[in-house]
Formats: C-alpha cells, sequence, structure tokens
C-alpha cells in the first residue's frame, strides 16, 4: 500500500517536473499571429576547434568545461583535432545571454616516460566563433576566441615544466 502511494506520487512529480521543462522551453515559441522581430535572434551556433600537438596529448590530460548560463559541462580532449559544436534554436529554448569555456591541462601521473636530450613541443591552436541567424535570416559570425601558441621545452627542463601543475591552456566568453 505504501509503495503504491510512494510510486503514484513518483510518477505525478515526473510528469510536473517534465512539464514544467517543456514550458519553460517553449515560452518564446511565436503563437500564429505574433509579430515577430526580424532583426531578434533565431538561432546560435558555437563552433569551437582545437588543436594539440601529440607531446601535449602525451604529457597531459586536457579538458575543456564549457559554462552556458551557469550550467556545466565538462569534455575530455583526447585528440589533436578536438570539435565541438553548441547549437540554441529559438523554436527549442531560449538563447542564452553567456556562454564561456576553459581549457586545462593537467600533467599524467606518473610522468609518462621521455628522453632528457630531446625536445617537446607543447603547441596549440584554439578557436572559438559564434553564429548569430536572425529572423529575417541574415547571419552574423562572431569571432569569440582565436589563440595559437607555440612553446618548446628541452627534455633537461621537462619535469619544471610538468611540476607547474595544472595549466590553463586557454579561456573564451561571449555574451550576447
Amino acid at each position: 500500500m505504501t509503495k503504491t502511494i510512494f510510486t503514484k506520487a513518483f510518477v505525478s512529480m515526473s510528469i510536473m517536473a517534465s512539464a514544467l521543462f517543456f514550458v519553460s522551453c517553449d515560452e518564446n515559441k511565436n503563437e500564429p499571429g505574433d509579430k515577430v522581430d526580424p532583426y531578434a535572434i533565431k538561432s546560435l551556433v558555437g563552433e569551437h576547434v582545437v588543436e594539440l600537438s601529440e607531446d601535449y596529448l602525451y604529457f597531459f590530460d586536457v579538458t575543456v568545461t564549457y559554462n552556458v548560463d551557469g550550467e556545466e559541462q565538462q569534455l575530455d580532449v583526447d585528440l589533436d583535432g578536438y570539435r565541438n559544436t553548441l547549437s540554441f534554436d529559438t523554436d527549442y529554448c531560449e538563447i542564452p545571454t553567456k556562454i564561456s569555456g576553459v581549457i586545462k591541462a593537467t600533467p599524467k601521473n606518473p610522468v609518462p616516460e621521455y628522453d632528457a636530450q630531446k625536445a617537446y613541443n607543447f603547441d596549440y591552436s584554439n578557436t572559438f566563433t559564434m553564429t548569430a541567424t536572425k529572423n529575417n535570416g541574415q547571419k552574423d559570425v562572431i569571432p569569440v576566441a582565436s589563440r595559437d601558441h607555440k612553446f618548446p621545452v628541452g627534455g633537461e627542463k621537462l619535469q619544471d615544466y610538468l611540476n607547474k601543475g595544472v595549466q590553463t591552456v586557454s579561456s573564451f566568453e561571449y555574451t550576447r
């Protein structure tokens, strides 16, 4: 009897919670007959591309953390050609007011094998571009971040470089 009441209460709360979620995302949807501002943003698409040298990925665990209006998501960057797309459309949800991200590199523990006589390259490239499409179809491409960095480290100084700990490779922020 108690289990049945609990199950019915849980199902009812789940239905209400999902209804609230869909209501909050659909509140911006235009109704037939509504006037539509042709210059308002209809969709927003972010393209994030990170390229890392093999040495970076060999010696570091790299992550990117996105923050969209206060909601965080962390992803591992384990390929030298990482690409991610963030997409928002007013037909589904509200366009966020702030999108930011940070790429961090954490030295691997234990340190992978290396040659003290060799030079290692900690090179990276990071680009983040937003494309805002307005209701009238006009597209505005907004370069948010672009950074290239080349950093060679001799094998004899590699341990000192890794001992610096977690490093911020790059960060970016878009505010509409």
